[in-house]
């Protein structure tokens, strides 16, 4: 199977470096790299897509209207790739015939320091126990869709091959027909366009594809600070993003999800009080009350 490789870029020179080293020394190596930036790129190595919109899920579009192999993986540019993962993922797909995406086991330095200590336990717990965040993997399992619309991933914990309803967009695959199937990405997703990966993995899911985590495709992510917003406007991109996802693929109609949407929402506040007391800073509060408004 033909393989293209993509990486969607902010400019981020070293971070995009290691991603690209990473690629070329695959063990099966990519049957192309491509790199879809907001400026051309002159790089031997890989194929440069200028971007003419913005966005990141308008760059992911970019890519499939400009690729024709029969699996397309897409990269973060502050992703570090296992020199076996690509041919890893073609073993998974060949063994997984109704797999229409993958994505692989994911290492943190940051997510780990953050399940570490009381304190981050404690708000584990409480994010766990409002639909937040699914932080127990062995009670939320890995990659699922809350009722809330939230989304557990613990995509750190993949140890064996698992069906999973959503894949991260660090590094998640796709087979051609499940992409024609599915269409292009959302673009209506804002800012750092929080949850498109979900949401158009749920959709490939949606089409009658599977989708599995697989442990021995593995990536770093970096998680750069180059290039991202302040803490507090993320997370008014975060609860926006996420009221677009539970709309589009979670609310049916139900009355107990609704409710169960609106509780996590309100349960968010105290976090986000505490964050702004102990730094003395009223923006998180106010990025908080500005998406809570916004309809």
């Amino acid at each position: 199977m033909k393989v293209s490789a993509v990486i969607c870029t902010l400019a981020r020179e070293k971070e995009l470096g290691q991603c690209l080293e990473s690629l070329i020394n695959q063990s099966r190596k990519p049957d192309e790299i491509v790199i879809v930036s907001r400026k051309p790129l002159n790089l031997r190595q890989a194929r440069t897509i200028v971007q003419k919109g913005k966005g990141l899920p308008d760059a992911r579009n970019a890519a499939i209207r400009n690729t024709d192999s029969d699996i397309v993986v897409f990269f973060d540019d502050d992703t570090v790739v296992h020199r076996d993962y690509i041919k890893n993922m073609l073993k998974a797909f060949a063994r997984l015939p109704d797999a229409g995406g993958l994505t692989g086991k994911i290492t943190e330095e940051n997510r780990e320091t953050n399940k570490q200590g009381m304190l981050g336990k404690l708000m584990g717990f409480y994010a766990h126990a409002f639909g937040i965040s699914g932080f127990f993997a062995n009670c939320s399992g890995i990659g699922k869709v809350l009722d809330t619309g939230f989304t557990a991933s613990n995509f750190d914990r993949v140890e064996k091959t698992v069906p999973v309803e959503w894949l991260s967009g660090c590094n998640m695959a796709y087979r051609r027909e499940a992409i024609e199937k599915t269409g292009f990405f959302d673009t209506g997703f804002i800012g750092n366009a929080y949850y498109e990966d979900a949401d158009y993995s749920y959709r490939v899911l949606r089409k009658g594809f599977s989708l599995y985590a697989v442990p021995d495709c593995v990536v770093r992510h970096l998680v750069s600070p180059v290039k991202r917003e302040s803490l507090p406007r993320l997370k008014y991109y975060q609860l926006v993003n996420q009221k677009r996802f539970f709309r589009k693929n979670v609310y049916n109609g139900s009355a107990l999800k609704l409710l169960k949407h609106a509780i996590a929402h309100a349960a968010l506040l105290i976090p986000v009080l505490a964050y702004s007391i102990y730094f003395r800073n009223l923006d998180m509060l106010k990025s908080y009350l500005e998406a809570e408004a916004r309809r």
